[in-house]
């Protein structure tokens, strides 16, 4: 059962139509007798992952549903089903769903004992999370059933060694039923016993026992534990120094649990002194657990931190012990490491977060280790560390916010200054997590604390800036939300990180961080101030610094006037050519300050430096995978006096700068060497002659370079391939079918035709681009005979549409067809895009009856014979894939006008293939041989010829063809 939601942009507007349908498809499977395929059902649910809560108004019914049939009648769809919901819900939530009836444990319990199947891991781990529902009930096990607890517990302790989610179920239940009053002071030494007796042989078991431990001391009454302490002690002290926690996080975080959890454990039973296990806990939390190198330990650690800080605070009435703690937190900062730092700010959110930091104590230290948190980075050669410090700061800075209702009164400079930080975190920070988080800090701060910003206005504005969805998009946050805030006059701050952030390591971050801060210094009056500080660092041997520098100035010098600087200032280049390794960036750069001084000069009219001339020659000669500096460039060039000839003349000498020029320097007399370009070597010269065109034809209108089209119309027919590019004229294709669909006018019958055989072919790009383009070209015109009205572009229904083409009156429309769904069929396409293909042409000629589409059938039989057996000269390379189509068109019963021939090419091909030894090529021809043996209307003479020409393919052919054998069998029994 298949179902499209295709037209839901997410799941929060599919949910109403996912749940209908998956409660449809239950009634149906829970009134059936038989298994059920619950492919449709769990495709109803799956796609509530990334929104898990929507279908709570369904799970409870529908797990209470399908837990009464599972019980009436056991079927493996009920567990595929429920397995379903955990995997989407999670096995807390969905556990709580599952009928607790107490008769039902032994039920559970023999299902879980017959099932020691490998592959029937979900079931079990399905029936454990049952049983962690059951484990709880008020009775005493052994008044339900004698010898209950023993069944239990010899259930659980099988399973929390396996390597399957079933370990993770099994510990739960192992814990809720060692925590039990009635069981724990007969099962819990045992346990410890059997762990100690045999050991941990694997990293499975590990994993078990110390999940079950950390369960166990959550679930138990700290007066059960208390005489277990010791042994206990004693058992995390073994698995510590086991040697698998060194290299296992989750591992190193279980213990870290169970180790505190002991700790509180012993501090709730001896509230008069404190235990020696405590100290030893918190010194191992504070001086190794805190700097772990996982960040899932160091979270576990910082709230390990706080619970037991938290716990003596009840029995420390002159707040000596918490004090100690909360200053050797503020101590981890003494050595700022990145592990240290962001553990501590964990640590000291989730002390705030217990409200366990006195403030105005501690107001100073928390000032401190928040702000170098929130401006933590450490630069390292091509990246940089501290993104998830500054979260973790954030974290804290919230933290404050939300649980100090009268920290604005106490410590107001306190939260000025955090607020200003966490402005610019939102502004400027690279990293989307952060600049929300800072986001909810700031609308934390301003709903909480109105005194902290000049007036209510500014507050509501500021709040409505740091918009949660809004402030994800970097742009926005870098340009739009940036101005807003310094207009605001929340921060002081905002030019000196901006200058900071045009220094970042990420090319991206200096090009925004530029804009931003002509913006900002446009609005705070201050460009000639930051252009002559920059123009003192721009000779930096840094090039993440020089780049960003350039870029700078450049958007700097677009926003001052001609009259308020001097221009003699702006022969800055010292040197014309840079080391290789680093030359694009720095010559993007210098283009783009090159661009803005250009102007100035022009205005003034003054000569440029040489120096500018020379630097832009030299990036025109680079090479650009990226696109920005030729885009430089090219925006520099026409402030320069380039010759269109000579650029002509480069772009010949594979050099696809020069040719991106020529759209902002040529002209329409130079439309025709340019359109010769399209013949060139280089596939990026050839891309961007097509884009050159259009730039010219843009700017000098249609009626002037009719010329370009057939230059175009070239590059729509550009299928080179290239050994580690491959399709590298899909690029040519792409800026030819851009420029068809700008300048239909200029293109006839020939173009449509092509893009009738790219509208047909793999690549979902060209694919949808040329049904657009076919849409402008066709619609309206009554020579042709399909409309491209209603085509949508997704896979199944543009060939579904498309398909009729084949069987149309025009020979070459009909071959372009055919040529273009050959690729999509026996190329190298996606599995959905072959799936379509081959759906839409089945579609086709079973749908056809009458006169008329028999005719068509005839039609699109003999071009499909015609391009296998006299292929375009111009697409060689389709012989094998046109094979395909044919074996499938015959499988699916179109009759051929000539089969004779066909069968003798057929058996040229596959003397070739097994020369060359091509598997995909043997592959294809065992496919039409096999389909003329089967084929009714071949003669008996074709159908003999094909049956021992397969036969002495599958004998000859030493390679692994998959489905030979399967193909084999079919003929002989058809035969």
């Amino acid at each position: 059962m298949n179902h499209d939601f295709d037209d839901c942009p997410n799941v929060t507007n599919s949910a109403p139509k996912l749940i209908n349908v998956f409660e449809i498809a239950l009634d149906s499977a829970l009134i059936s007798s038989e298994e059920v395929d619950t492919r449709g059902l769990k495709s109803s649910i799956e796609p509530f992952q990334e929104a898990p809560q929507l279908i709570d108004g369904v799970i409870e019914s529908a797990i209470a549903r399908i837990s009464k049939a599972y019980l009436r009648k056991t079927k493996k769809w009920h567990v595929d089903v429920l397995s379903a919901f955990v995997k989407v819900r999670g096995a807390k939530i969905v556990g709580r769903f599952f009928p607790n009836d107490v008769g039902l444990i032994t039920r559970v319990l023999d299902d879980l004992e017959q099932n020691d199947k490998e592959e029937e891991w979900q079931c079990r781990h399905v029936l454990l999370i049952w049983m962690t529902v059951l484990v709880l009930t008020p009775f005493k096990f052994d008044n339900i059933e004698l010898d209950l607890s023993e069944r239990i517990y010899q259930v659980c302790k099988k399973h929390i060694g396996a390597s399957g989610k079933e370990r993770d179920a099994a510990t739960s239940v192992l814990a809720r039923f060692l925590a039990r009053v009635d069981t724990v002071h007969k099962y819990l030494p045992r346990f410890l016993d059997d762990v100690a007796r045999e050991g941990m042989s694997t990293a499975f078991t590990t994993l078990g026992i110390a999940s079950t431990i950390a369960d166990f001391l959550s679930f138990s009454s700290p007066s059960d534990v208390t005489e277990y302490i010791p042994q206990l002690q004693s058992l995390l002290g073994l698995l510590k120094s086991s040697g698998r926690a060194s290299s296992h996080s989750y591992l190193r975080k279980l213990l870290c649990k169970a180790t505190y959890r002991l700790a509180l454990s012993s501090l709730a039973t001896s509230p008069e002194e404190i235990p020696q296990c405590v100290e030893s806990c918190l010194d191992e939390l504070l001086t190794t657990t805190i700097a772990d190198k996982d960040t899932i330990v160091r979270y576990s650690a910082s709230k390990a931190i706080a619970r037991i800080a938290l716990g003596l605070a009840k029995i420390d009435t002159d707040g000596t012990l918490v004090s100690q703690i909360v200053e050797s937190v503020f101590g981890i900062f003494d050595d700022a490491s990145h592990d240290r730092m962001h553990g501590g700010l964990l640590s000291v959110g989730e002390l705030e977060r217990r409200r366990v930091l006195t403030i105005p104590k501690y107001s100073a230290e928390v000032q401190k280790v928040v702000t170098e948190g929130l401006r933590y980075e450490v630069r390292k050669a091509t990246f940089s560390i501290g993104a998830d410090v500054r979260d973790a700061a954030c974290y804290a800075a919230w933290s404050l916010f939300k649980h100090y209702p009268t920290l604005c009164e106490q410590s107001p400079q306190l939260v000025r200054s955090l607020l200003s930080e966490l402005v610019l975190v939102g502004c400027f920070d690279r990293e989307i997590n952060n600049r929300r988080a800072a986001a909810a800090a700031i609308q934390e701060c301003i709903g909480r604390y109105s005194s902290a910003i000049d007036s209510l206005e500014t507050g509501i504005a500021l709040v409505q800036a740091f918009d949660y969805f809004g402030i994800g998009n970097r742009q926005h946050a870098f340009l739009e939300v940036s101005l807003a805030v310094q207009k605001l006059k929340v921060c002081d701050r905002m030019v000196e990180t901006a200058l900071h952030a045009i220094t970042s390591w990420d090319a991206e971050i200096r090009r925004l961080a530029a804009k931003s801060l002509a913006l900002l210094c446009s609005a705070e009056g201050c460009v000639l101030q930051v252009i002559n500080s920059i123009l003192l660092k721009v000779h930096t041997n840094s090039l993440e610094e020089q780049h960003g520098y350039l870029c700078a100035l450049g958007e700097l010098l677009d926003v001052v006037t001609a009259n308020t600087i001097q221009v003699s200032k702006l022969d800055i280049f010292k040197k014309t050519q840079f080391p290789a390794h680093e030359a694009r960036l720095r010559y993007e750069g210098a283009l783009r300050f090159i661009l803005s001084a250009a102007k100035l000069f022009s205005l003034k009219r003054l000569s440029m430096p040489a120096t500018f001339g020379v630097i832009l020659e030299n990036a025109l000669s680079m090479p650009d995978d990226g696109g920005e500096l030729y885009s430089a460039a090219a925006a520099a060039a026409k402030y320069f006096s380039l010759d269109a000839n000579t650029c002509i003349k480069w772009a010949r000498a594979n050099r696809p700068g020069y040719a991106v020029v020529l759209g902002v320097i040529g002209s329409s007399s130079d439309v025709a060497k340019i359109g010769d370009l399209v013949n060139a070597n280089d596939v990026a010269v050839r891309v961007a002659a097509i884009h050159a065109l259009q730039d010219i034809t843009t700017r000098e209108g249609v009626g002037r370079v009719e010329i370009a089209g057939e230059a175009v119309y070239k590059g729509l027919q550009d299928y080179t391939v290239m050994p580690t590019k491959g399709d590298a004229g899909s690029l040519v294709r792409a800026a030819s079918i851009e420029f068809v669909q700008e300048y239909s006018s200029l293109f006839h019958h020939e173009t449509v035709v092509q893009l009738v055989r790219i509208s047909m072919e793999k690549i979902d790009k060209l694919r949808n681009a040329a049904v657009a383009a076919l849409r402008k070209l066709v619609d309206g015109c009554g020579s042709y005979p399909f409309q491209i009205y209603n085509v949508v572009t997704n896979e199944p229904v543009s060939f579904t549409y498309l398909v009729r083409i084949m069987g149309c009156a025009d020979a070459e429309l009909r071959q372009a067809a055919v040529l273009g769904i050959c690729g999509s069929i026996g190329g190298s396409a996606s599995e959905s895009v072959v799936r379509a293909a081959v759906e839409a042409i089945c579609r086709y000629i079973l749908l056809n009856d009458g006169e008329e589409s028999t005719q068509e059938l005839r039609l699109f039989a003999d071009t499909m014979s015609e391009c296998l057996i006299h292929p375009p000269a111009a697409h060689p390379r389709r012989e094998f894939e046109t094979a395909e189509l044919i074996a499938l068109a015959i499988e699916n019963g179109l009759e051929l006008t000539s089969y004779v021939p066909v069968y003798n090419k057929l058996a040229k091909m596959c003397t070739f293939a097994l020369k060359k030894k091509n598997s995909r090529q043997i592959a294809a021809c065992i496919s039409v041989f096999g389909a003329l043996c089967s084929d009714s209307n071949a003669s008996a003479k074709v159908r003999e010829a094909s049956m021992k020409k397969l036969c002495e393919v599958l004998v000859c052919n030493q390679l692994q063809v998959g489905g030979s054998c399967q193909m084999f069998t079919t003929c002989i029994n058809h035969i």
